[in-house]
């Protein structure tokens, strides 16, 4: 269980650093050594969780779609009134979000 929660915390680091990076050097910019070095990992352990840079930024933006667009909607549509309290609602919930969720946000919409 122990080496399950490390890869798992690992993973998440990975991706938090990305983020990071990205925002700072763009995804272009950003090579996977600088990640390796951000996390302090190896390239292996790199290739462990993800393919490719690829790969990693498709995990980003799933993670994006998953923890915004899928909660969003079901949260929207729980609120009875006319389109414009719906409106309302679904901006304060998205202005929420990204000020809990900022590093995501911005380099989800800057990608």
């Amino acid at each position: 269980m122990m080496d399950r929660d490390k890869t798992i915390n690992m993973k998440q680091q990975i991706l938090d650093k990305s983020v990071q990076l990205f925002l700072r050097k763009g995804y272009n910019g950003t090579t996977i050594k600088d990640i390796t070095d951000a996390v302090n990992i190896t390239k292996g352990a790199f290739y462990w969780h993800f393919k490719s840079k690829h790969e990693l930024l498709s995990t980003i933006v799933a993670h994006y779609e998953s923890t915004f667009t899928d909660a969003i909607i079901p949260a929207v549509k729980k609120i009875e009134g006319s389109f414009l309290t719906k409106m309302k609602y679904s901006h304060k919930w998205a202005t929420d979000f990204a000020y809990t969720h900022r590093d995501l946000c911005v380099c989800y919409l800057t990608i």
